[in-house]
């Protein structure tokens, strides 16, 4: 029989580097012409894109790499060095907002990342995401995303990826699930569940470890 343990607290000290890996990606700087493709193929409601920006007023996106150290007071150090992505919304973000999104982020050897974004709020239904290779952002023109979810048909498994950036490059990319780590927000009347997944992507002969996201309401 498990022993159920209590919830302690401790002092947590960091000492970290974060060392950008690529340019910040502004989702702004999204492809034009792919973007009105996208709102004019789904007949994109007017008052529909109007409740996007209850998700965020601005976005932007960083592969990075960090290192360093994490301290438990009473329980020791941990060492930790490895690439990773952050990205930064402005706003209060309306969890109710998006009827589903899906975010996808790796970094792979020799200095390629990608960065997958859809978004489907009423009629509208989108994508945004970028590629960075040979040192710089390129936005996504073009992204087919196919995912198979385990029995409960809420949670990823695995995912597959067609991705044709600005530059005129297209990826193949591939990944499965390695842990998920679910997220249950309830608030004003509405439940929205994240499931957060680390993800090992491939890319051809290259692999990497990156994050698999997706958001629904329930």
């Amino acid at each position: 029989m498990k022993t159920k343990r209590s919830p302690f607290r401790a002092r947590l000290e960091l000492d970290l580097t974060f060392d950008a890996l690529s340019p910040c990606f502004d989702f702004k700087a999204a492809d034009p012409a792919a973007l009105a493709r996208m709102i004019v193929s789904c007949k994109t409601r007017l008052s529909d894109l109007r409740k996007v920006s209850r998700i965020s007023h601005g976005h932007y996106e960083q592969a990075c790499f960090v290192s360093g150290g994490i301290n438990i007071r009473g329980a020791g150090s941990v060492s930790m060095g490895g690439t990773g992505h952050r990205d930064h919304s402005w706003g209060v973000r309306d969890w109710s907002a998006p009827r589903s999104w899906t975010w996808l982020t790796c970094q792979f050897q020799g200095g390629i990342s990608f960065n997958l974004s859809r978004v489907v709020v009423g009629s509208v239904d989108v994508f945004h995401g970028f590629v960075f290779r040979e040192g710089v952002n390129y936005p996504l023109s073009g992204a087919r995303l196919e995912t198979v979810f385990e029995e409960d048909g809420i949670t990823q498994k695995k995912v597959a990826v067609n991705l044709r950036d600005s530059g005129g490059c297209e990826y193949s990319i591939s990944g499965e699930v390695e842990t998920v780590v679910p997220l249950d927000l309830r608030s004003r009347g509405h439940s929205t569940l994240i499931t957060e997944a680390f993800t090992h992507y491939r890319l051809e002969d290259k692999g990497g470890l990156g994050i698999s996201e997706y958001l629904r309401q329930v």
